[in-house]
């Protein structure tokens, strides 16, 4: 199978599996916003942040496994990747300990004395991050497992587990909307359950399947550890920056806001979530080829995967911002009934912060690549790093509280430009083609889009809410792509788009 053949067939895994995933679940957070209150739920989604803050060391590791075991794989029969799984395997057993020791010793202390809560709610929230801890730590465990799935580009057997996975969640929370008793901790374990599905199936299928690279044997040499801490220490300060974005931004709008408020972010990020779905599988099913390319020297094959997946990830991300935002108020009324305060709000900006971001999407990866991550990592954790600080001297001067987003899309940009110098550097990237074959045709699309949704938003009010999300939606997404399709699309991709319509159509 040829590598486009391969991108296309694990990008069509990755998108049907998304389908259900996004379906069930904003079915199913509407269930959990109905049944535990936007106060509870806003509690819950404080403290699920505080474990993914201490967790950042665990996540960072995520990217670093499937890294050295793709570029191990790559190498073919001269490479040894059952030695770096089995490293990877005893530093995440380490890490995940390390996790449970901070969780009970910090995590406990802040949710005791800064937590933004009423006393009586703080049994709950301890419960919560007790459960969250160990399921977070198991998850830790299996991120070599999950690594390796990447790395052999197994996209069907994820697939099949998480749509199962959703399902199960949807049969518990509609169980939980039935629940007489304490709700709150009937969902943090709900969410236990949920979340170690994932990597005790992992674990046992690379069992299974891949048991010449996971069988266990201690790695006695101590290079190959600091080699991958090394690489694993910068990439950690990115890690951080990036969490202390997301979930450190729940902690800083508590210390000046109500749960209700941190209820009306969750549900934000949660769509904003959704939403990147379509862009970060698009972006996965291409991180082994741009690996395996530049571990095999063919670096010009993987900037032009990086010049494609950034436009089209951008396109998919505008294609479903932009229909999105004709209807966006509707479509939360008919999915939460009573969304909480402000949570429009919320997703307008950070859907803004995620379309400019996709506009760098496989960056990180060819990056990454290179081994050279030290000066990266750096800037762009710096970078990232003064969101937190700029957002409380904001809300400290009573700044409107979407200003946190608002700084988001700033840092957005100025990582684009950063990402830009490094690659230059490192790579034989080069800006003028970057611009060429990204943003210039980015920026025709999404001015073109821009006035079809600000025409349908005051153009179409029907009394039927249903039927007015749909006819705007269908215009919008059709439309949009056939922009795209004229626009968007140089020569070749035009050609190849066309080839692949009319195949289907004569398959129909």
């Amino acid at each position: 199978m040829n590598d486009n053949k391969r991108i296309i067939i694990n990008t069509a895994i990755l998108y049907i599996k998304l389908v259900f995933s996004v379906l069930i679940g904003l079915y199913t957070s509407r269930i959990i916003l109905l049944a535990l209150g936007a106060s509870d739920y806003g509690l819950y989604a404080v403290v699920g942040g505080i474990v993914s803050l201490m967790n950042f060391f665990g996540t960072t590791m995520t990217s670093t496994s499937y890294r050295f075991l793709a570029i191990e794989i790559g190498k073919g029969a001269i490479g040894d990747p059952n030695k770096i799984y089995n490293t990877v395997f005893i530093i995440h057993i380490s890490l995940a300990l390390l996790l449970i020791v901070i969780g009970e010793t910090i995590g406990c202390w802040y949710i005791n004395n800064l937590l933004n809560i009423d006393s009586d709610k703080i049994p709950d929230a301890l419960f919560v991050l007790h459960w969250s801890l160990i399921a977070c730590a198991f998850s830790v465990i299996a991120v070599p497992s999950n690594g390796l799935l990447i790395a052999k580009e197994n996209f069907l057997f994820s697939a099949i587990f998480e749509i199962g996975r959703a399902i199960l969640k949807l049969i518990m929370v509609i169980l939980l909307a039935y629940y007489m008793g304490n709700r709150l901790k009937m969902f943090a374990i709900i969410m236990f359950i949920f979340n170690l599905i994932i990597p005790i199936s992992n674990t046992i299928y690379c069992q299974i399947k891949e048991r010449s690279i996971v069988k266990f044997r201690i790695n006695p040499y101590k290079e190959d550890y600091k080699k991958i801490l090394s690489y694993c220490g910068w990439t950690m300060f990115g890690s951080a920056a990036c969490i202390g974005q997301s979930q450190g931004s729940s902690v800083i709008i508590n210390l000046f806001f109500s749960t209700v408020m941190n209820a009306a972010y969750s549900i934000a990020t949660q769509v904003n979530g959704y939403v990147q779905m379509f862009v970060r599988s698009l972006a996965q099913a291409t991180v082994p080829q741009i690996m395996k390319n530049y571990g095999s020297g063919n670096q010009k094959r993987s900037l032009h995967l990086v010049y494609t997946i950034s436009k089209l990830s951008f396109f998919i991300m505008l294609i479903v911002t932009a229909t999105l935002f004709t209807s966006l108020n509707e479509i939360l009324i008919l999915w939460l009934k009573t969304p909480p305060p402000y949570t429009n709000g919320f997703i307008f900006f950070m859907l803004i912060n995620a379309l400019v971001y996709t506009l760098e999407c496989g960056f990180d990866t060819m990056i990454q690549a290179t081994g050279k991550i030290r000066n990266n990592q750096i800037g762009y954790s710096l970078i990232l790093f003064t969101l937190l600080p700029i957002a409380y001297i904001l809300y400290s001067h009573d700044a409107t509280i979407y200003s946190i987003t608002i700084v988001n899309i700033l840092l957005s940009i100025c990582i684009i430009i950063f990402h830009c110098y490094i690659l230059k550097k490192q790579t034989e990237f080069t800006c003028s083609e970057y611009i060429k074959e990204t943003i210039i045709p980015a920026i025709k699309v999404s001015v073109i889009a821009s006035c079809i949704s600000i025409l349908l938003y005051y153009n179409i009010k029907l009394d039927n809410i249903i039927l007015n999300i749909t006819i705007k939606s269908l215009i919008s997404i059709l439309s949009i792509s056939i922009i795209i399709y004229f626009i968007g699309l140089n020569t070749k991709e035009h050609e190849y788009a066309t080839q692949a319509l009319r195949k289907y159509i004569r398959h129909k």
